[in-house]
């Protein structure tokens, strides 16, 4: 029912693929207790393959206090979500 196909032939594609993502609470960041300015957000692993470029996206609090940074990897690790545990898991490799 899409007709888009018949036009991009020969063109750029643009292909992304998600990977785990989740919920950072601010409660697991131990700056909250310093002074409550932290508020909620998303971790998330994207990876994003053109026709002729690899491209890689990991967001894992990397903006964060390393204090915050091993809260968010104890609050992963204590999820009975295993996607949770995956992104903690991440969190504690070094970026390639």
């Amino acid at each position: 029912a899409n007709r888009h196909w018949r036009s991009i032939n020969g063109s750029t594609g643009l292909l992304i693929v998600p990977g785990d993502d989740t919920y950072v609470s601010p409660r697991w960041y131990p700056s909250k207790a310093e002074h409550g300015r932290v508020v909620p957000t998303w971790n998330y692993e994207l990876v994003e393959v053109t026709i002729t470029n690899l491209e890689a996206k990991r967001k894992l609090s990397q903006n964060r206090a390393e204090a915050d940074q091993y809260g968010v990897i104890d609050g992963l690790a204590r999820s009975d979500h295993s996607v949770d545990h995956n992104l903690a898991a991440a969190m504690t490799r070094p970026s390639v």
